[in-house]
């Protein structure tokens, strides 16, 4: 089993890190959430690992602590009820930093050298050429090549990133040269551990998909982005204009997630058993970004981004009262990652006129809305694919007349107190998982926008309502 860990000494919570191997040992189980209590977790992960023999990787820890390693070790040794190395469980731990090898480690650390020169040269080529025929094609190309991939340094990432690169290139042979002759590889990566490499590939994204990129670092590393969650964020910073009446905003979005899909800058996630059969039905695929990369989208943040998106994993219950401050009246994105959200407070969005994106987290508690989220007249998105124990929904919320985007998971039977028919921007509608959802309003066939209409896991949904029930 693999946990993805902290890149962070602050973010090192050890009730954390263990929530994180109880949900890779069994992802399914549906005893414990964040919300549960440490001896809660422990409890769980005695009972999942009681005389197992098991491999646990904890990847990427920056932690220098070794009070708080001491007690991970403390509760993973308890719940194991016996010595791990007689029955032959191992902890293997990754990091960049050779203090943390020498705190958490009990035998002598292994370093992770470069690829050999070889395996080097067949990853270039399978990135910038395709096949080593193409290469033989390409003679002075191929000796430029070789003197970038000496650059490289036998990092398998940099070499893929900046493959994938040269190859959008492949007939130009003095942009090629450019990139070989670049001043940034003079810069030195231990400055801020951002590999020159890396910084090329960046610096050859047009500007506004520069701007797109840069925005994926607000969310943590390791993350797991759904494609439309990434091209809501960059709407709502309305860095998805057209350039003509035929283009449409998401599918700009969906072709820079190519471009950053090419240039290796993104990655497709494997999608879990469990959540297969949804992705199919909404066609909405999961992307990820390696670490390395993240670091580089993070240096690239402008401040005034950061200050008008909220990624946020540590919102409390209540805590509308922080969102009546001015400080964020120019706050364009809302997105709360953690489950431990039970109650919004009325007036909670009364100063966050300008929001545009609002996506609340998965498996909260919520069981109604705030009234004042009717009074976000610019919102675009909202995102409640989440609320699964939403009993009601805002009668007033026919006011959100610029809302183009609506993901909606609730526990009521009926729509028509919405009056869907005064959402005329609507364009997507997913209607997620609605377990005791009835009947749809027929003022749905008055949406003339309507471009992308998913209804998927509502088993009790049999018709539509006429427009007599709907006006009583």
């Amino acid at each position: 089993m693999l946990v993805c860990v902290s890149d962070d000494d602050r973010d090192f919570e050890v009730k954390r890190v263990i929530y994180q191997i109880v949900k890779a040992v069994s992802p399914g189980d549906t005893r414990v959430n964040q919300n549960s209590s440490l001896d809660q977790l422990l409890s769980l992960l005695k009972q999942i690992l009681h005389e197992a023999r098991f491999l646990l990787v904890l990847d990427d820890i920056w932690n220098e602590d070794p009070m708080k390693w001491d007690a991970l070790r403390g509760h993973l040794e308890s719940a194991c009820s016996s010595d791990m190395n007689s029955k032959g469980s191992k902890i293997i731990v990754t990091t960049p930093r050779n203090t943390v090898a020498s705190i958490v480690g009990t035998k002598p650390p292994i370093l992770l050298r470069g690829l050999p020169y070889k395996e080097c040269w067949e990853l270039f080529v399978k990135c910038a050429f395709q096949e080593q025929k193409e290469a033989e094609q390409y003679p002075r190309l191929r000796e430029i090549g070789k003197a970038i991939l000496e650059k490289c340094t036998g990092v398998p990432l940099a070499i893929t990133t900046l493959g994938c690169l040269l190859r959008s290139k492949q007939c130009g042979e003095h942009e090629w040269k450019k990139i070989r002759d670049s001043e940034i590889w003079k810069l030195d990566a231990k400055d801020d551990g951002i590999l020159p490499s890396l910084r090329l590939s960046y610096n050859h994204l047009p500007q506004r998909l520069k701007q797109c990129f840069s925005l994926c670092s607000l969310y943590p590393k390791d993350y797991i982005y759904q494609a439309n969650q990434m091209i809501m964020l960059w709407m709502a910073h309305g860095l998805l204009q057209p350039t003509n009446e035929e283009e449409e905003p998401e599918q700009i979005g969906e072709s820079y997630i190519n471009i950053l899909l090419s240039a290796s800058l993104l990655q497709h996630e494997d999608i879990p058993l469990d959540v297969i059969p949804m992705v199919s039905a909404t066609r909405l695929y999961l992307l990820t970004m390696h670490d390395l990369i993240h670091d580089l989208a993070k240096s690239t943040m402008k401040e005034s981004n950061k200050t008008r998106t909220i990624i946020s994993s540590k919102i409390q219950e209540g805590s509308g009262v922080e969102w009546t401050s001015h400080e964020f009246k120019r706050l364009k994105v809302w997105d709360v990652e953690n489950t431990e959200l039970e109650l919004l407070l009325d007036d909670c969005f009364v100063n966050v006129k300008y929001l545009r994106c609002l996506r609340l987290p998965e498996d909260n508690m919520l069981e109604k809305l705030p009234s004042s989220i009717c009074k976000l007249q610019i919102l675009q998105s909202l995102d409640l694919s989440g609320c699964k124990n939403l009993l009601e929904l805002p009668k007033s919320m026919r006011n959100l007349v610029s809302l183009g985007y609506l993901f909606l998971t609730f526990s009521g039977t009926s729509l028509s107190f919405m009056d869907t028919g005064n959402f005329q921007q609507l364009q997507w509608l997913f209607i997620v998982g609605c377990k005791n959802l009835v009947s749809l309003p027929s003022a749905l066939g008055r949406l003339s926008v309507l471009k992308k209409l998913i209804i998927f896991e509502c088993e009790e949904l049999v018709n539509f309502e006429d427009e007599e029930d709907e006006a009583e």
